[in-house]
């Protein structure tokens, strides 16, 4: 089922930036790292620690390119 909302939806946008294909390979790096190792993180990104209730703490892809963890 495709939804607008979904991760793998950023592959189907027709129209490709430079800052936006950036993001693209951001995402794809993290997952493959998460699903290899079990560990999202990798060089060149900011550190993403496990989620916990107590720091309400999430990563963020922004479409500018710049990823940041909250």
């Amino acid at each position: 089922m495709k939804t607008k909302s979904s991760v793998w939806s950023i592959y189907s946008i027709s129209r490709s930036t430079v800052k936006l294909d950036l993001m693209k390979k951001e995402i794809s790096f993290v997952i493959n790292n998460f699903i290899k190792s079990g560990n999202p993180n990798g060089e060149g990104l900011p550190s993403w620690t496990a989620y916990n209730t107590e720091e309400d703490n999430i990563f963020i892809f922004y479409r500018s390119g710049h990823t940041h963890m909250y």
